[in-house]
């Protein structure tokens, strides 16, 4: 008698949805252009993937971009309202990132927790 398993993950099933998708397309990139690093990867992977989504709202925005669209973001708003919304780039919402900052609370001065 064979007994079914709810609820239990098989040892090669990966936790976060199209995780596959994004080593292959990172594979792929290195294979095209080896000499880039990886957080370049990581970007041009992102904009693959965001850019193939009908609704970007679905998109789950990989913790190194979110921290270089706040590093913009925070340097001038303008500019970078005006990159998402020509297409440039693909990057998340002004809103996440406002949650994102707004997660730490801020005070006068440098805060080590916002850096990190």
């Amino acid at each position: 008698m064979k007994q079914k398993q709810l609820g239990k993950k098989k040892e090669n099933e990966n936790p976060l949805p199209g995780c596959n998708q994004f080593e292959d397309i990172i594979s792929v990139l290195r294979n095209i252009a080896p000499n880039l690093t990886e957080n370049q990867l990581t970007l041009l992977c992102s904009q693959i993937m965001a850019s193939n989504l009908q609704n970007s709202k679905g998109m789950r925005w990989p913790r190194e971009v979110i921290s270089m669209a706040i590093t913009l973001y925070n340097r001038n708003p303008s500019a970078y309202r005006d990159v998402t919304k020509n297409g440039w780039l693909h990057l998340p919402s002004e809103q996440l990132l406002s949650l994102y900052k707004n997660a730490v609370c801020q005070g006068p001065g440098i805060i080590p927790q916002m850096m990190e």
